[in-house]
């Protein structure tokens, strides 16, 4: 009797003990199952990370494909533009408005910019615009002035021109030195004093100009009028540069030549800017 009931205990513990162990086992198996699906997982991120990573370089590329023509015309543009000046150094600019078509070519590159990007690039092209848009007022404000002053520098052998009459070569020297003394020798004349005399009006905010000074700045407008009414005789100004050219140096303002120089020297130091940026974005691997 004993035996049997210790027999059915040890039966019960052994059972006991089975159960147990299946449970360890099974704990185990989904500790397994577990980690098993989170290496899946995680493999599953890394492909997709990587497959993201491959599309947007891929994208990147492509992209830096249909970028690469659109700057070279933007650049190509922004040549014609600053070749389309030259003229206007020279004298030879025959248009009215000479930077008209360059100026537009200009901007419709600069529009396929503004749509591939990117923000960098589209800032530069703005700024290339801006120093463009100045330098075309000029071309249209001072072509006149940058004619006349070329055409008397022409007169004393500048520009490679060879001097061919020196009755010629002694007005413009005449008028370029005439000029020069206006607009250097300034006295103690401001400059609405000096545009003030210069145009016959009196303005009660100005005070007046000491004599010795305003009979200084007479002398050397005589003698500048009389030297460019002898060049526009002579046929190389017409009487609205004479004007102009007069007037200019009478308001101290910088010469036509060195306003028009320095626009177009920004601009292209702007273009200069937008080229290396330009080169920089191609040439950076898209990761």
């Amino acid at each position: 009797m004993f035996a049997t009931i210790v027999t059915a205990i040890l039966g019960a513990l052994g059972i006991a003990g089975t159960l147990a162990a299946a449970r360890i086992q099974a704990r185990a198996a989904s500790r397994q199952a577990e980690a098993a699906l989170a290496q899946a997982h995680a493999t599953h991120r890394a492909a997709l990370d990587a497959a993201a990573t491959q599309a947007q370089s891929d994208f990147a590329r492509q992209a830096r494909e249909a970028q690469r023509p659109i700057y070279l015309a933007f650049i190509d543009a922004s040549r014609a533009f600053a070749d389309g000046a030259r003229p206007l150094f020279d004298g030879s600019a025959q248009r009215n408005d000479p930077l008209a078509t360059e100026m537009r070519e200009l901007q419709v590159a600069a529009s396929r910019i503004e749509l591939e990007g990117p923000t960098a690039l589209i800032d530069l092209t703005h700024r290339v615009l801006a120093c463009a848009s100045q330098v075309q007022r000029f071309s249209r404000s001072l072509r006149n002035e940058l004619a006349a002053l070329y055409r008397l520098g022409a007169a004393i052998g500048e520009h490679d021109a060879p001097v061919s009459d020196a009755d010629d070569f002694d007005i413009a020297h005449a008028a370029l030195n005439a000029l020069h003394r206006l607009h250097t020798e300034r006295g103690g004349m401001t400059g609405r004093q000096r545009l003030a005399h210069y145009r016959g009006r009196r303005h009660s905010s100005l005070p007046p100009a000491a004599p010795q000074d305003l009979a200084d700045f007479s002398s050397r407008l005589s003698e500048a009028e009389t030297a460019l009414l002898a060049a526009q005789g002579a046929r190389m100004l017409t009487e609205a540069q004479r004007n102009a050219l007069i007037f200019r140096a009478v308001d101290n303002r910088r010469s036509a030549v060195e306003m028009f120089d320095s626009a177009l020297d920004q601009f292209m130091h702007t273009r200069g800017a937008f080229t290396d940026a330009a080169r920089d974005h191609l040439h950076t691997y898209p990761l």
